[in-house]
């Protein structure tokens, strides 16, 4: 039984990091309207200080559950550095009632 209880744990994280979120496909910021939607910088502040993003809105994913409401109310694309970070926020922000359009991946090396 609580070999069982395990696997479940462990597959309910594996399931959030890693599983793409369904409805969020890969955007350009380059080609969207920004007036339309918000802009949201995932990265850590280290990283998103040395690489701005014109009108994003910097809130790290280890920041979200308690600052989601800085986030402008409107369809909202995310930025992030990796795929977990980018899994991760899509589900917290989604949680939270915000419409996920997409997101974009930017590399910092």
């Amino acid at each position: 039984m609580s070999i069982a209880i395990l696997v479940i744990i462990i597959s309910w994280f594996f399931y959030r990091r890693h599983v793409p979120v369904r409805g969020v496909g890969k955007l350009q910021l380059d080609s969207c309207n920004q007036e339309d939607v918000a802009i949201v910088d995932t990265r850590d502040y280290q990283i998103s200080s040395r690489d701005r993003i014109d009108e994003a809105c910097c809130v790290p994913v280890a920041y979200l559950k308690r600052h989601y409401q800085e986030i402008p109310k409107q369809s909202v694309i995310i930025v992030a550095s990796d795929r977990i970070e980018k899994n991760l926020s899509a589900r917290i922000l989604r949680k939270k009632g915000m419409r996920v359009i997409g997101y974009s991946l930017v590399n910092n090396e």
